[in-house]
């Protein structure tokens, strides 16, 4: 499901950015897909909570539970970069944003995030784990900078505001993103943490 989400979330980041509108209905199949995928899990995770666990089993299946829940709001957020990206084409707008490199940044690094989530919930090693929470702590301070920035922007010859305020709201649903990916390492077992 980790996989699916984020090709998926690379699609709706790319339809946005790239304007590449035909792919919406094929971004929605797949998110619908995922969100099914999602419940079944969680389902069946629920149901496994009510049998009869050791402590152990019973911290894990919690664990897992909590980090289907985390998988959710990520593939919600994906969903936003769509809205965005009609939002857009309904206004016509085709132009290259002057703040697009500052969101494409954030993109990278919160993909990079993504990757680090996905190795720490396979290995469960303490490295991955805090790794992931620095880099989602940057993110959340590379947004701030992103939003302070964005007032100045607005007074750039050529700015566009509806396109200005789609790159604010796409900067959001990625440190958005980067805290649900936060959420999901800080629910894998591990060992104690050491926080640099």
């Amino acid at each position: 499901m980790m996989k699916l989400m984020r090709s998926n979330l690379v699609l709706g980041m790319n339809i946005f950015a790239e304007k590449n509108y035909k792919k919406i209905t094929e971004f929605r199949s797949y998110a619908e897909n995922i969100d099914k995928m999602n419940d079944k899990i969680n389902e069946f995770m629920t149901k496994l909570y009510h049998e009869n666990l050791n402590s152990d089993e019973t911290v894990s299946v919690s664990s897992l539970i909590h980090i289907t829940i985390s998988l959710r709001r990520i593939n919600a957020r994906s969903k936003g970069f769509i809205t965005l990206a009609e939002n857009l084409r309904d206004l016509g707008y085709k132009e290259p944003f002057i703040g697009a490199e500052k969101v494409n940044e954030l993109y990278g690094k919160t993909m990079h995030c993504y990757d680090n989530m996905v190795n720490a919930f396979a290995k469960h090693k303490n490295e991955y784990i805090l790794d992931t929470m620095t880099e989602a702590d940057e993110i959340a301070s590379l947004r701030e900078e992103y939003k302070n920035n964005h007032f100045t922007l607005a007074s750039t010859p050529g700015y566009n505001v509806e396109a200005g305020l789609a790159y604010a709201e796409a900067a959001r649903h990625l440190a958005r993103i980067a805290h649900n990916i936060k959420s999901v390492v800080e629910t894998v077992p591990h060992d104690e943490l050491v926080i640099r």
